[in-house]
């Protein structure tokens, strides 16, 4: 009994001191996150878009309801030029940012406002094309009778049962 109570003892000591090791994780990757505001509040919808410029690799993401956005496992170094870019505001960006292994890089953008000025818009019809037109709401096929003897059902004879 004596024995068996200091195995499992040494047992969990060895675990406990080698659990700092087993601890340490994989991570090849790195992270950024931030806040995407306005003068207004946060700004949900911006598309935020790292891109690496020695690979061209690109992440994009959008940013949520309360502005915040996340791009993760992302490529370790450098450099990045990060784009929040939304509908009546001004691009922003940050430049020469450089990730290390692991690193939770925090960039937080303020939007301002950005007027412009719309051009003139032309609309043109044309007659209805015989294929697309107002008449056609779904999609269609014609099979004729010869096709509809052809075609393989699941028609399981009908065998009646006893009473």
């Amino acid at each position: 009994m004596q024995k068996r109570y200091s195995l499992v003892v040494n047992m969990l000591l060895c675990i406990l001191l080698l659990s700092p090791i087993l601890s340490f994780s994989q991570e090849t990757t790195a992270d950024i996150a931030g806040i995407v505001s306005s003068q207004d509040g946060p700004v949900p919808g911006a598309s935020v878009l790292a891109v690496h410029q020695p690979t061209g690799t690109r992440y994009m993401t959008v940013t949520r309801k309360d502005g915040r956005y996340n791009l993760p496992n992302l490529r370790v170094g450098g450099p990045y030029v990060i784009t929040v870019s939304y509908i009546g505001f001004r691009e922003e960006k940050q430049e020469h940012i450089q990730l290390s292994l692991g690193q939770d890089f925090k960039a937080d953008f303020q939007l301002s406002a950005a007027t412009s000025t719309l051009g003139e818009v032309e609309v043109k019809s044309a007659r209805q094309n015989k294929v697309f037109n107002n008449s056609r709401t779904g999609s269609q096929e014609i099979i004729t009778r010869s096709q509809m003897d052809r075609l393989p059902t699941l028609a399981v004879p009908c065998r009646t049962l006893p009473v």
